[in-house]
């Protein structure tokens, strides 16, 4: 049978006929040791990824006031923007 030159081969998305990305295999492979050592519980590797980040001294920031903090003056930014004139 012969198929138009646009046709696509079947199953050409098999795993064989692809590349093997060794780093991102090792990164899966750590990953799931690192989520095996706590059962895959979620919470326990967040708890635990906490504690690290904690003994570790560096300095955390966080966003979690971000959007508000400099609200007023994304509003009046906005107002002169559109100001007409």
């Amino acid at each position: 049978m012969n198929l138009p030159s646009s046709a696509r081969r079947k199953k050409c998305w098999i795993k064989e006929n692809t590349m093997r990305d060794t780093i991102v295999e090792e990164v899966r492979k750590a990953r799931d040791e690192y989520a095996r050592r706590f059962n895959y519980d979620l919470h326990a590797m967040c708890a635990d990824l906490r504690r690290e980040q904690e003994l570790s001294g560096a300095q955390v920031v966080s966003f979690l006031n971000r959007s508000c903090a400099g609200w007023p003056a994304q509003q009046g930014a906005q107002a002169d923007i559109n100001k007409p004139g």
